[in-house]
């Protein structure tokens, strides 16, 4: 049941004692450097084991369809109606019938191979692969943490590499031709909203009034589990009112008199139809987005990447960018760090010239024609001349006195006396 093992370290040898709980796992046990004493640890640990003290919960097994039963239940009062029925499609419909007979602690390597194999093989994508897998370590990670007999293989599996989608966003042009296609209806507060404060598909349409300040032009978006609406962070933030975006509200908050009178509803949501809140405006979308001929793909996620685009655009920072849409900065980072090509590449125009010290170019020497003796001759001598004279300016601030090339000792050599007029000891006379 239980063995005593030797190693060999820097510091000596070592013992310890190796065993299995009853649940399976093992266990191994550094003691120390003399034998008798892994040996009486042994000893306690065999009596232990056979008097069942020590108190290990032997875990229970599961089939996977059992478990996803249990694990769909949590996970409904856990999450947001949307990422409920995201994880109710993945499970029931595509991994148990894939998992559903093994047992949780039979799930190996090999098993999740063959399912991402299949999977590719009916055409799905290596990002929807993804988040099967992402998905099903989830489940395995809370098995564990209900003490149930499995362990999470899917860690260890290495990702399909899925071609990264661009992020798609309206130009300004582009973004006025939509305004003008939905101006004075229902979807002018929506498309608005989404350009000019980048909110979310839910947080929009969980908006209320008085989530809206008109006074010091900012919009909360505040989490209500109460109400079943959650932000996708779980945290509650601000965003600056936009002068347009006021404008727009404001119509709206005063046409909604005649909408109560002829619905004979009044709803506190900002979005409403017949005076009712909505769950979806994809489809109304879509018709504005072809009658301004633009593209209609996700078309709500458009108008938030547009927005961070904007702001991207106009010199706001990354890390502010974070904050006001609600992203991590890794995400802002990947998103919108890319955007518009030609606006990044003017902005290399703003980096300041280097200066560097000015200097003389180095004029090339005139080339001497040999054919020509007396052009050479004439060229050296006015070189060197240019020479001499450069010399004579550079000494001009030394002392006059010229060196003549004599020894010092000439100095005192007398030069000789003029030749002496001799008289013919007369004179002559008149």
């Amino acid at each position: 049941m239980a063995t005593v093992f030797k190693i060999k370290r820097k510091g000596g040898v070592r013992y310890g004692v190796d065993y299995y709980l009853p649940d399976g796992n093992r266990k191994k046990k550094i003691i120390g450097p003399k034998w008798y004493e892994a040996d009486e640890y042994r000893k306690q640990i065999e009596t232990a084991i056979r008097e069942d003290r020590l108190g290990v919960l032997i875990a229970k097994e599961i089939t996977f369809s059992k478990f996803a039963e249990q694990y769909l239940s949590y996970k409904k009062t856990q999450t947001t109606a949307k990422t409920f029925s995201t994880n109710y499609y993945y499970i029931d419909r595509i991994l148990v019938p894939f998992f559903g007979r093994h047992y949780l602690h039979r799930l190996d390597i090999q098993l999740i191979d063959q399912f991402m194999t299949e999977s590719l093989k009916r055409g799905v994508s290596p990002l929807t692969v993804n988040g099967y897998l992402r998905i099903l370590s989830a489940m395995l990670n809370k098995a564990v943490e209900w003490q149930y007999r499995a362990r999470n293989v899917v860690a260890g599996i290495k990702r399909l590499k899925a071609p990264e989608k661009e992020a798609r966003f309206l130009t300004h042009n582009e973004a006025a031709r939509l305004l003008e296609a939905v101006r004075y209806t229902r979807l002018w507060v929506t498309v608005s909203t989404g350009l000019f404060s980048g909110l979310r598909k839910g947080e929009l349409l969980n908006l209320k009034w008085p989530d809206i300040n008109f006074d010091l032009n900012y919009i909360r978006v505040i989490n209500r589990p109460e109400e079943g609406f959650q932000t996708k962070n779980y945290r509650n933030r601000t965003v600056g009112l936009h002068p347009e975006l006021k404008k727009v509200l404001l119509w709206w908050r005063k046409t909604s008199a005649t909408r109560v009178r002829h619905h004979k509803s009044q709803s506190e949501y900002v979005v409403t139809y017949q005076g009712e809140p909505v769950s979806s405006v994809e489809r109304a979308l879509k018709t504005a987005y072809l009658r301004a001929e633009l593209s209609s793909e996700r078309p709500f996620h458009t108008l938030r990447h547009s927005f961070g685009g904007f702001l991207a655009m106009a010199g706001v920072g990354l890390y502010e960018i974070a904050k006001i849409m609600g992203h991590t900065y890794e995400d802002v980072t990947k998103l919108y760090a890319h955007l518009q090509p030609e606006h990044l590449l003017r902005q290399v125009e703003k980096i300041p010239p280097i200066m560097l010290r000015p200097r003389s170019q180095n004029v090339p020497k005139a080339k001497e024609d040999p054919s020509k003796p007396v052009e050479i001759i004439r060229v050296r001598k006015e070189r060197r001349e240019s020479r001499n004279r450069t010399q004579v300016l550079d000494s001009s601030d030394e002392t006059d006195e010229i060196y003549t090339g004599f020894p010092s000792w000439t100095s005192r050599v007398r030069s000789p006396s003029p030749a002496p007029k001799f008289s013919m000891g007369y004179t002559s006379s008149v």
